[in-house]
């Protein structure tokens, strides 16, 4: 009859490798980016819009 060995590990969180952590801070970056330029946009549009120079 075989023994069944269960995980030592299992329900235990290790902490993020530091390529995982930088690749996680980049993509966080490129999300705020892009949405500061969507707002950028959105600004320059209303103001155009609206008649102000901008």
């Amino acid at each position: 009859m075989e023994k069944e060995t269960q995980s030592t590990t299992a329900g235990r969180r290790f902490p993020d490798s530091p390529d995982r952590t930088a690749a996680m801070a980049i993509n966080a970056a490129g999300r705020t980016w892009r949405s500061a330029h969507v707002v950028i946009l959105l600004c320059i549009n209303v103001l155009t819009d609206t008649g102000r120079q901008a």
